[in-house]
């Protein structure tokens, strides 16, 4: 299993579903440890000759502020007022998004391209855009990178810890979480308070941040945790660890194939023994668990989901299950294309039978459900009883947010999409080329021969 914590990619794709089979995707691709990634919650204005619409970007610890970023029509971002949109910073960036604490900002282009901040609340640059890569603002500090080291700066821009610590490979960005910031130097990491000073030796091939008092660690190549005075509170003796959730974390000895997954609480006792080989982190009391089981078509995964003793709530025995939703998770037996879905509670319960070609998740009482294939299958709604709701007379559907669900009818490229409420009455025609999202505040944006703008829930064009 790859540690979760590892630097990757994070991809915010938009799907688009077409010819009830055909799937085109728009990316947004933006590096970031997944350790630090919160959620999207903000957009960037594309302002263009003729009309003002709107595209996605990367948000992070996302708080409403008076301003705003706005993309101009020659590619560059500038700075608005949120309300008024007076324009407080003209279009002079080649990159901005929202970055913890303050704007990201980037003038120029790789390899010479320049990083700094704009201060969220004040909406005037933080010192100089002259870093070559930049964290996100947290605890009033980020880390900058100059020349292939890292330090800090504060809120007015001071560089108040020196630029002195290692380029990790893996480009992971050092952060306070704790008033405390794991960072590395001369090949081996140790921790930092605010003020610059050592308060765990730098003796670790990896720390990760604090929560709780406690924090990841590496040493000689096994892991565990370490208090905030460097004290191994988890002995190093584990190859896999993750973070802990409701008092519990998962624990690996071994490659993750063969096995070897447990759990352990904050005193470093097995709780749960070390027999799985995945087990995700727990969530209303429920952990996910993955084994391999010899079949007699073969060795296969099968999904089930165990209690904080250990016990199988739902079987080892489906094909995939999903995250529970509202109470019920979508679970699947069989394989492509003999895969079926259904829905058990947490219990264990088979409260809708396996028996749909495809299930989303519950919202708002209702799931969206298909029989059939993506290419000539219908999709309609159950409640959780399993009583289908809305007729499943629809290419696709999405699901439902404050009351409304997107629906599709047609065939790419003549596909029409709309919006239906929780009885099926269609409340916004199916007349829409695609439909981005869904609805949030009351509004949400469509797209109509080639033009973007947003509509409200009668269908009424609105400003952004």
């Amino acid at each position: 299993m790859k540690n979760k914590f590892n630097l990757i990619v994070i991809s915010l794709i938009a799907i688009i579903f077409s010819a009830c089979g055909k799937t085109e995707k728009s990316e947004i691709e933006i590096m970031q440890d997944t350790s630090t990634v919160d959620t999207v919650c903000d957009t960037v204005i594309e302002i263009g000759e003729s009309d003002t619409t709107e595209i996605e970007t990367e948000n992070h610890y996302c708080e409403k502020t008076d301003f705003e970023p706005f993309l101009c029509a020659d590619g560059k971002y500038g700075l608005r007022n949120r309300a008024t949109r007076e324009i407080i910073i003209n279009c002079k960036y080649d990159n901005m998004w929202d970055f913890g604490e303050a704007f990201a900002v980037r003038i120029g282009d790789w390899p010479d391209e320049k990083w700094g901040f704009v201060d969220k609340k004040t909406g005037k640059e933080i010192g100089l855009i002259k870093y070559d890569r930049v964290g996100p603002f947290r605890e009033g500090m980020a880390a900058v990178k100059l020349n292939w080291k890292y330090g800090f700066i504060d809120k007015t821009g001071k560089e108040v810890i020196p630029i002195k610590y290692d380029h990790h490979e893996m480009e992971i960005f050092y952060l306070f979480k704790e008033e405390l910031a794991a960072v590395q130097f001369k090949g081996k990491w140790g921790v930092i308070n605010k003020a610059g000073k050592t308060i765990i030796p730098f003796e670790y091939n990896l720390i990760r941040d604090f929560n709780d008092g406690l924090a990841m660690a590496n040493k000689a190549g096994k892991w565990g945790f370490i208090d905030k005075t460097g004290k191994a509170i988890i002995p190093f003796k584990y190859d896999e660890i993750q973070e802990f959730s409701e008092g519990l974390a998962t624990v690996g000895i071994g490659n993750w194939i063969d096995g070897g997954r447990g759990v352990i609480d904050k005193t470093g006792k097995i709780i749960i023994p070390l027999k799985y080989n995945q087990i995700d982190p727990f969530r209303d009391g429920l952990a996910r668990v993955k084994t391999n089981v010899e079949t007699v078509e073969g060795f296969y995964w099968k999904y089930g989901f165990i209690d904080k003793t250990g016990r199988e709530v739902v079987p080892v025995k489906y094909d995939e299950v999903e995250l529970f939703s509202e109470g019920l998770a979508a679970v699947k037996i069989g394989r492509d294309p003999n895969e079926k879905w259904g829905f058990v509670d947490k219990t264990g319960k088979e409260v809708i039978p396996v028996k749909y070609d495809y299930v989303g998740p519950f919202s708002e009482g209702l799931a969206h459900i298909r029989i059939g294939t993506i290419i000539s299958g219908k999709s309609g709604f159950i409640d959780k009883t399993g009583k289908i709701i809305i007729p499943l007379e629809y290419c696709w559907a999405f699901e439902f947010s404050e009351d409304l669900a997107k629906v599709k009818i047609g065939n790419w490229p003549n596909e029409k999409w709309g919006f239906i409420d929780k009885t099926g009455k269609i409340i916004i025609p199916l007349e829409y080329d695609n439909i981005r999202g869904e609805f949030e505040n009351g509004k949400v944006m469509v797209e109509y021969k080639g033009e973007r703008f947003y509509i409200d829930k009668k269908g009424n064009r609105v400003n952004d």
